[in-house]
């Protein structure tokens, strides 16, 4: 198991925060398929990355639960061996090849927070408003990275233009855009603090989100229920040239 994986918080603190996007640490060794192609005067920077297929989505996290010290098996007892983690962690995607969303209970240990795009300020959304799952903006900041890299040439005697193409494979976990049509009020889900410490035992949000979108692979429109924690405004995203705009302004 890599060295550099999350660690449990010594002072038992939650790991994670609602809203904010993971990854499973074996990331760092995969890529899902992407290209991009970098072209100024007679040079072309061609990047291509990674096998979509084996590689496991970014995600959000949508809940934590606090193990009970008292009632839980942290360790085997033949071996002494860690067998579970002090937290887990409920973490919601996007699949294309199924066209809806799943979700899925982890122990905190597996997950890397993806740094910079985590959730800052409590999310404000209205009825009938367009919005993606934050995963989303994963996919900007890969692409970000990318072009840091391909424009942080050593050939500082080349200047003009550049023309950047990009496409992505299908299988990217790319989130749909959607429409809330409502709003659901959560069925208690105690406890939500430990009866003996005191402690907070389960982060999630009270309300939800009801949100609709065109599944191309039935041809129908279909609904899910999700934290509001989980999404952002299509406004909020920044565009491709906002993307593009920024590494050329700082390619290094």
């Amino acid at each position: 198991m890599p060295s550099n994986h999350k660690k449990q918080s010594s002072k038992m603190d939650f790991p994670f925060k609602l809203g904010d996007v993971v990854e499973l640490f074996t990331r760092q060794q995969e890529h899902g398929f992407s290209e991009i192609k970098i072209t100024q005067r007679n040079r072309t920077t061609v990047i291509k990355s990674g096998e979509t297929k084996m590689s496991s989505p970014v995600m959000v996290v949508i809940e934590v639960v606090r193990e009970d010290d008292n009632k839980s098996s942290f360790h085997d007892e033949s071996t002494g061996k860690r067998i579970k983690d002090a937290f887990k962690v409920c973490c919601l995607w996007f699949s294309h090849q199924t066209g809806q969303f799943h979700d899925r209970w982890l122990n905190a240990s597996l997950l890397n927070k993806v740094g910079d795009i985590s959730q800052t300020s409590p999310v404000k959304l209205e009825i009938n408003e367009v919005v993606t799952l934050r995963t989303a903006l994963f996919a900007n900041r890969q692409t970000s990275e990318e072009l840091k890299l391909a424009l942080s040439s050593d050939d500082k005697s080349q200047v003009g233009e550049f023309l950047i193409t990009r496409s992505f494979d299908t299988l990217s976990f790319l989130p749909p855009k959607m429409i809330i049509v409502g709003f659901v009020k959560r069925t208690p889900m105690l406890p939500l603090f430990d009866k003996a410490t005191g402690k907070p035992k389960r982060m999630l949000t009270e309300m939800q989100v009801k949100c609709m979108w065109y599944d191309y692979r039935t041809g129908k429109f279909s609904e899910h229920i999700i934290s509001p924690d989980a999404i952002m405004p299509v406004s909020e995203l920044p565009n491709e040239q906002e993307i593009i705009d920024k590494a050329l302004v700082s390619p290094n």
